[in-house]
């Protein structure tokens, strides 16, 4: 592997997919970025990535394409993202509570995964591609990571040599598919006032002999 990616710098509209307002679609965008930078670079697969669709090697999209016209004879990298849910990661998940307010903090986990679906009319270029994305997203996790990925890069699953099936309109006799699985998870922290709750004022402390009942101590 040649070639290291440092940094995924916020592109066009990601204002949009904040991490703490939409968490799973900056996951998103966040790996269709490192993609973009893993192939702007000299890498072994010998194709490189470009914005301008007329001298890139290879086409790298957030959606899936949607006709051959998109596809351009090009071979292609198409991320897209898989399920997801809220996992409690102790009982309640709960952090800290405000007793003062009733409020309280709880970090739950979010597992969920990104999809990387390889195509080309070779099925070698197909298989250098998808080796070059799962050995340098396992090495450079830790870049994902500062995205605000808890977990990222661990595991991913190389499927088998495919048509491409729904993936590319038209005829799809010629083109082959592997798809990448990348399991992640986030991390997400929320604070919490409950609704129509009591919110404790005050805090008195009263000791009284267990035996005569007399108050020992009053503090108010």
């Amino acid at each position: 592997m040649s070639g290291y990616v440092v940094n995924i710098r916020p592109q066009q509209d990601d204002t949009k997919t904040d991490i703490r307002s939409n968490p799973l679609a900056h996951a998103k965008r966040t790996f269709t970025y490192f993609l973009e930078e893993l192939f702007k670079q000299d890498n072994p697969t010998g194709l490189l990535y470009s914005k301008d669709p007329k001298v890139t090697g290879i086409i790298i999209k957030g959606a899936y394409a949607k006709n051959q016209e998109t596809y351009q004879k090009k071979p292609m990298i198409v991320v897209d993202r898989g399920g997801a849910q809220i996992a409690s990661r102790t009982l309640g998940s709960i952090e800290n509570v405000d007793y003062k307010t009733g409020g309280y903090t709880r970090t739950e986990q979010v597992p969920f995964s990104l999809i990387a679906r390889v195509i080309s009319e070779n099925e070698f270029v197909v298989e250098k591609l998808a080796w070059h994305i799962t050995f340098s997203t396992f090495v450079l996790r830790h870049v994902l990571i500062r995205q605000g990925f808890y977990y990222v890069g661990n595991q991913m699953m190389v499927s088998a040599p495919t048509p491409p099936m729904g993936q590319v309109a038209g005829d799809q006799n010629n083109l082959t598919m592997i798809q990448l699985q990348l399991p992640c998870s986030h991390l997400m922290t929320g604070r919490f006032v409950p609704l129509n709750r009591p919110i404790m004022r005050d805090v008195s402390t009263k000791i009284a002999d267990a035996g005569s009942g007399e108050v020992l101590s009053d503090e108010g």
